[in-house]
């Protein structure tokens, strides 16, 4: 029954707080405006993982989550926090002021509760916090670029961004993939992968703009949905930024069996092994074959 009564109050908190701004976005922005942002943005990473009882196989999710905690941990630029949200606590993680842990409150028993917990996470942020900078939604199995959040805090242009550029790995066989489209052209990395954009957040006055969250819709829809709901423009990050991990089995995409043995059906091309070589060492990975 509690579970019910907390399902029903999500939806209803969500309703109430996206309404005035879906139905006219123009006035919600008007009584919204957007500040100008500060000199010490924080790059702030968005990280929901499964609740154990739902994972697949909860020593891989945790594996692989541990992998992605130390790709953000090894960033040239410390001007980050990371908030992991879940029913459960995942071992072998040790969370401090920058890496944080987020309990969920409410259990989905098998429900997927992704886009639930980004919301929550939005929450807790504006209620912990009163800074502003860059709300990234980062996959509990994806690897940022060790200069992620260098580029962004001092590029800083106030709206936000996405990824244009990335790879897809096996981090078991070893194996790099690049995104391409069926006549040969590379795909924008958004459109394969939800760690994807960085969203312009401000706390400093009141939690507003993290009203942003629960706007921006599906990762390959963000860009659009950015600037005609809430008038933030994003901008492409000029380099390759993240690896998409795959073939782990413990992604949403493997549950509702949308993907299976993703890196070996159409859309992507292997990499060659010096390419291969030279993209894990850039991006700091060690293979867990």
């Amino acid at each position: 029954m509690l579970n019910k009564l907390r399902k029903i109050s999500e939806r209803v908190l969500f309703h109430f707080e996206r309404r005035q701004a879906v139905k006219d976005p123009v006035a919600w922005r008007n009584k919204h405006p957007i500040s100008p942002a500060s000199d010490n943005p924080v790059v702030t990473f968005f990280t929901p993982i499964f609740e154990k009882q739902r994972a697949p196989d909860w020593n891989t999710v945790v594996q692989n989550l541990q992998t992605t905690v130390k790709a953000v941990r090894d960033q040239t630029n410390q001007n980050w926090r990371m908030i992991i949200c879940s029913q459960d606590e995942p071992e072998g993680i040790d969370f401090d002021d920058q890496v944080v842990f987020l309990e969920y409150p409410t259990k989905h028993c098998g429900e997927s509760d992704k886009l639930l917990k980004l919301r929550y996470i939005s929450r807790f942020v504006a209620r912990q916090y009163r800074d502003d900078g860059y709300a990234f939604f980062l996959d509990g199995d994806d690897i940022p670029h060790p200069d992620l959040v260098k580029f962004i805090v001092e590029d800083n242009n106030g709206q936000g961004y996405y990824v244009d550029q990335g790879y897809s790995a096996d981090l078991t066989t070893g194996d790099v993939f690049e995104h391409v489209e069926s006549d040969g052209r590379p795909k924008p990395f958004y459109l394969c992968c939800g760690s994807c954009n960085a969203v312009r957040f401000d706390c400093r006055k009141d939690r507003s703009h993290l009203l942003h969250v629960s706007l921006r819709g599906d990762h390959m829809s963000v860009i659009e949905n950015m600037e005609k709901r809430v008038g933030l423009k994003l901008y492409p990050i000029p380099f390759a930024t993240m690896i998409y991990s795959v073939n782990h089995g413990t992604s949403d995409q493997d549950l509702i069996g949308r993907r299976g043995n993703y890196a070996h059906t159409a859309g992507v091309r292997l990499m060659d092994d010096q390419h291969t070589r030279s993209i894990l060492s850039e991006f700091k990975v060690v293979e867990k074959g």
